[in-house]
């Protein structure tokens, strides 16, 4: 029994001496926090994303980071708990491709309303029986229902920028219809008008 609680005890002092090793060995290695809190709100948004929330990580907070010089540091976001630095940079490096996403949905939004004040009239083709469905077709490459007719009204639409509405939320550029018609076998040799 005796020889039990001591067997307990040993293990307890153990285990604190390691753990105050490692504590002693972390507690050593501290990031500095001078860029980091030099960015307003940045040592709180770190905190947070320990937590998985990065909504507050901005791009300088993400700077800040990556100005810490050693890889191997431990930020102390809380008393008594300390994260390795490498886990922020990973954080802002997912971060950065997720911004890169945002950037590439917004760019596609606004060429789409810009595309949207741009369709073309459809006055001239929708004036040509089967013109607009042969339109449809040929923009999935089948060309077979294109007519010497519809050509001649796809030349007919000014401006030459416009873009053609095909589909509900799918527009062409017209100039991809004319590249066509001047590319089916009937008007390789002539003029389409």
């Amino acid at each position: 029994m005796m020889k039990l609680k001591q067997t307990n005890v040993m293990f307890m002092v153990l285990a604190l001496v390691s753990a105050l090793v490692f504590l002693q060995s972390e507690a050593g290695n501290y990031c500095p926090l001078e860029n980091i809190n030099s960015i307003p709100g940045c040592f709180d948004a770190l905190k947070l994303a320990t937590g998985k929330d990065i909504s507050k990580l901005t791009r300088a907070c993400c700077r800040a980071v990556f100005s810490v010089s050693s890889d191997t540091c431990y930020l102390l976001l809380f008393p008594g708990k300390a994260y390795p630095i490498k886990i922020f940079r990973d954080i802002c490096l997912n971060q950065t491709d997720v911004m890169f996403m945002v950037l590439a949905l917004v760019s596609a939004l606004v060429f789409l309303q810009s595309e949207a004040g741009n369709y073309c009239s459809t006055e001239n083709i929708n004036s040509i029986p089967g013109c607009f469905d042969a339109l449809k077709l040929a923009s999935g490459k089948d060309y077979r229902r294109l007519t010497r007719d519809c050509c001649r009204a796809v030349f007919s639409v000014i401006p030459d920028t416009c873009f053609l509405l095909l589909f509900p939320g799918k527009a062409y550029p017209i100039k991809m219809f004319r590249n066509i018609c001047l590319n089916v076998n009937y008007v390789s040799a002539a003029s389409p008008f």
